[in-house]
C-alpha cells in the first residue's frame, strides 16, 4: 500500500518512523519550508517521492497532487493541516480511495455550515450570518449589536479575522466587502468568555484520547493585541475539566468524523452567565504549542496518531480517560511592528524546559499575520500536584518585562 502524505508541518524526517510498519511506500508533498535540503538529503532514501512545492497555499496544488495520487497508485491521503483537509478529500472521491470525504471535511472547514449543523443538534453558537454585501454586514450588525466578529468562513490562525466596534470601521469592512477581494465571509456577534480549547483523536464521531486546556487571552488577541500566544494542559481537578470535554464529545457526536482515527482541535468559550459556546472544531492537530505540550502531557505525538490513524496502523495504549502524566504549557511570541531593542537569552522561570528565541536586536519587524507567528517559544511542565495557571499568568509578566520593543517603527 503506497500513502501519500501532504504536509506543511516540518516533520519530514520523522515521517519514515512513524509509519515505519506501513507495508508500502510513502509519497510526500509538502513546501520548501518543511523539506529543506538537509533534511531531504538525510531521509529522501525513506520515500518513493518527495515533491517540494514552492507556492504549496495555491489552488493548482491539488491537480498537482491528484496526479502524483495516480501515478503511484497510492491508497491512502494521509494530511496534518487546514489547507490540506478539503484537497485531500476531493482527491479521495475523485479516485475512489478510502478515508475523510469531502461531505465529512467541508463541515470541519466551512465555519457556518459547522456551527449550523452544531446548533441544530443543541450545541450553543454565536448569532452568525454568510454575508456578502455592505448591506447585509451593516444589518447583521444592527440585529446583533456591536462589536461583532467577520472572518473568512474557511480562514484558520485567525487570518483575516476583524473585531468591529462601531458603525464607522463597519462601513470600512463593507466597503472592502463591496471590493470583491474577500471571499466569502462569516459576520458572528462577539462572545465575551474564557477560552478553552480541546485537542485530542477522534473515530467515527467518538473521542478516542482527548484533554481540555485553557488560554490566557482569545487567540485573535496575538494579531489583534500583540498578546504572547499562551496555553496550558488543565489540571485534573479543574471544574470545567469535564463540562468542556463534554461539550466538545458532544459536538463531535454531531458533526461526525472518519472511520479512522484522526486529530481534532476544538475551541469554546465558558460565558459569564455560564454557559459553554463553540467557537469552532478543525480535524487536524492543533497549531503553535499545541503538539508539543501534548505529547508532553500524555506521550501521544498528535502529528503521529493522525497519520497512523489515518493509514490504518494501530494506536496501542490509548485511552480517552487517562490523565497527564505532567501538566504542560506554551508560550509563542508574537513579532511586532517595531524594532526588537532587547532579547533574553535564557528564561530561568519556574518549569521553562524549551527557551527559543528566532528573533535578533535592532531587526525591525512587523505585526503577526497569524496566531503562529512568533519570534520566540517556551514549553513548559509541572507536576500534576497543583495548576498551572499562576505559573502562565508569571511567564507572561517576565516575556513582557524582558523582551522590550521600540515602538518607533522607521
Amino acid at each position: 500500500m503506497t500513502v501519500l502524505v501532504l504536509t506543511r508541518r516540518s516533520i519530514l524526517s520523522d515521517i519514515p518512523r512513524w509509519l515505519s510498519e506501513l507495508d508500502g511506500d510513502i509519497v510526500v508533498v509538502a513546501p520548501p519550508a518543511a523539506a529543506s535540503d538537509e533534511t531531504l538529503a538525510a531521509h529522501r532514501r525513506s520515500f518513493r517521492d518527495v515533491v517540494v512545492v514552492d507556492d504549496y497555499d495555491a489552488p493548482e496544488v491539488e491537480e498537482h497532487i491528484r496526479g502524483l495520487a495516480r501515478r503511484h497508485r497510492v491508497s491512502r491521503i494521509l494530511s496534518v493541516a487546514e489547507v490540506d483537509i478539503l484537497r485531500a478529500a476531493r482527491t479521495r472521491e475523485a479516485l475512489g480511495l478510502e478515508g475523510q470525504d469531502v461531505a465529512g471535511a467541508t463541515v470541519y472547514r466551512d465555519k457556518f455550515e459547522m456551527k449550523s449543523r452544531a446548533a441544530d443538534g443543541g450545541m450553543a453558537v454565536a448569532r452568525m450570518q454568510v454575508v456578502s454585501t455592505a448591506a447585509e454586514l451593516h444589518l447583521f450588525a444592527k440585529a446583533v449589536g456591536y462589536p461583532i466578529v467577520v472572518k473568512p468562513v474557511d480562514g484558520g490562525g485567525s487570518v483575516g479575522v476583524a473585531v468591529i466596534a462601531g458603525s464607522k470601521a463597519a462601513a470600512d469592512t463593507g466597503a472592502q466587502i463591496e471590493s470583491g477581494n474577500m471571499g466569502t465571509l462569516l459576520a458572528e456577534e462577539w462572545i465575551e468568555g474564557t477560552p478553552y480549547y480541546v485537542d485530542g483523536l477522534m473515530r467515527d464521531g467518538q473521542i478516542v484520547h482527548s484533554w481540555p486546556s485553557r488560554r490566557l487571552h482569545p487567540e485573535l488577541q496575538t494579531v489583534t493585541h500583540r498578546c504572547p500566544n499562551i496555553g496550558w494542559t488543565l489540571h485534573p481537578g479543574h471544574p470545567m475539566r469535564g463540562s468542556v470535554s463534554a461539550f466538545v464529545a458532544d459536538t463531535v457526536g454531531i458533526l461526525g468524523s472518519p472511520r479512522q482515527v484522526t486529530a481534532f482541535h476544538a475551541e469554546v468559550f465558558h460565558t459569564p452567565d455560564n454557559r459553554l459556546v463553540l467557537c469552532e472544531i478543525a480535524c487536524r492537530p492543533g497549531g503553535v504549542g499545541i503538539v508539543p505540550t501534548y505529547q508532553r502531557a500524555f506521550g501521544v505525538n498528535l502529528y503521529e496518531a493522525t497519520l497512523r490513524g489515518q493509514a490504518g496502523l494501530p494506536l496501542p495504549g490509548l485511552g480517552a480517560s487517562a490523565d497527564p502524566m505532567l501538566l504542560a504549557g506554551y508560550a509563542w511570541i508574537p513579532p511586532q511592528r517595531a524594532t526588537l531593542r532587547n532579547v533574553p537569552r535564557q528564561c530561568t522561570q519556574q518549569g521553562v524546559y524549551l527557551h527559543s528565541v528566532s528573533a535578533t536586536p535592532g531587526h525591525v519587524y512587523s505585526d503577526p499575520h497569524s496566531v503562529a507567528d512568533h519570534v520566540g517559544r517556551i514549553l513548559i511542565d509541572g507536576p500534576t500536584i497543583r495548576p498551572l495557571d499562576a505559573q502562565m499568568v508569571e511567564l507572561e509578566d517576565w516575556i513582557r518585562s524582558h523582551w522590550s520593543w521600540d515602538p518607533a517603527h522607521p
